[in-house]
């Protein structure tokens, strides 16, 4: 059961979608929490358009693409999406599989990636979070299953070289390695707060203490670092 919240905390979303039914869906979810009609637009470049007037209405729109199961993100597709994001918050709901795919579109950018399995919460969630101007964290979304796959792989590659995790670990607070070892099997900020008996706010102030000392940007190359993946 989604909580419909006001319109002025919920943003613009423009689904942009091939599918006829799953951008319907889309809409659907999105227009249920906000209370007013959600843009289906059937290409990147309509949902450009329609951005540029939102954005010049005073809106703060957010692009919701629809990445179908058999498409693979071409030349022409990868170029719109990264003009899109710099435009406004792309969100992509995809597959979460082959890993290659999601591994280009976070180099193209993207704000978040919502799995195609993923509950219609965690849509609602990643509009809302992308859509913050300033938060202590870079505005990332990746939706849990997404997440826990993104793991598993990362956990298959060779270690970039032995001990850089632990000596990494030793830079953080005791309590700073509780919340990345706790973020690192897919828990959300809030899960993280309820099993430290912590308020939210705290894990995100630990979190951003965390990217300042690792140099990252976003939870998700927290993730990634706490696994030893990226340098």
């Amino acid at each position: 059961m989604i909580t419909a919240v006001s319109d002025d905390a919920f943003p613009t979303a423009i689904v942009v979608s091939s599918d006829g039914l799953m951008g319907s869906a889309l809409s659907m979810i999105l227009s249920g929490e906000s209370g007013r009609p959600v843009e289906l637009v059937a290409s990147i470049e309509s949902a450009m358009a329609a951005c540029a007037k939102r954005t010049s209405a005073g809106e703060t729109p957010v692009i919701v693409f629809d990445l179908s199961p058999s498409e693979l993100p071409g030349f022409e597709t990868r170029a719109a999406l990264a003009a899109a994001n710099a435009q406004a918050p792309v969100i992509v709901v995809a597959p979460a599989e082959p890993f290659g795919r999601l591994r280009d579109l976070f180099e193209l950018g993207v704000r978040g990636i919502v799995g195609r399995d993923a509950e219609p919460e965690e849509l609602v969630r990643a509009v809302i979070e992308t859509a913050k101007k300033e938060t202590v964290e870079k505005n990332v979304f990746v939706s849990r299953r997404v997440l826990n796959r993104l793991v598993e792989h990362v956990i298959r590659c060779p270690i970039r070289t032995v001990g850089a995790a632990g000596r990494e670990l030793e830079l953080l607070a005791p309590r700073e390695r509780e919340i990345v070892q706790l973020l690192t099997r897919g828990m959300t900020n809030r899960e993280i707060a309820a099993e430290l008996h912590l308020s939210e706010a705290t894990v995100k102030a630990h979190l951003g203490r965390v990217m300042t000392k690792w140099q990252v940007r976003d939870r998700l190359q927290v993730v990634l670092r706490a696994l030893n993946r990226i340098p």
